[in-house]
């Protein structure tokens, strides 16, 4: 049975419910082996797999930005910027993408929000946070 399980070849729509659902592959996998109700097994016999969120340095003062770091990051990178991009790359790249004002978009990441008040100057947009 074990060289069974190896030889199943996973469907990106089972990979993919079982990284949401936060199902184990290998269960997964086996459910597959059996032929049976994928998703009926794993809601029976299997947990969810929880696994407890570290930081990756082991320094947590490291992770914190203070008022002077971000100081420097915008005296660097522009007004709102905390990396390498500022306005006039943001623009380019929202242009190239043939955005309009009646357009949605969602900017995702931790940053000062200067991709964000580019965006709403840029084509009269609101900002919502």
């Amino acid at each position: 049975m074990a060289v069974q399980e190896e030889q199943v070849k996973v469907p990106i729509k089972w990979r993919m419910k079982a990284w949401w659902e936060g199902y184990d592959l290998d269960n997964v996998k086996a459910a597959l082996a059996r032929g049976g109700d994928v998703e009926e097994e794993l809601k029976n016999n299997s947990e969810p797999v929880t696994r407890e969120l570290k930081p990756e340095a082991d320094n947590d003062e490291a992770m914190v930005w203070d008022d002077k770091r971000l100081e420097t990051a915008q005296l660097i990178w522009g007004e709102g910027y905390c990396g390498p991009g500022g306005s006039e790359y943001v623009t380019s790249m929202s242009k190239l993408l043939g955005m309009t004002s009646k357009m949605s978009v969602a900017v995702i990441g931790a940053s000062l929000g200067g991709p964000s008040r580019v965006l709403a100057s840029e084509f009269g947009a609101w900002i919502t946070g």
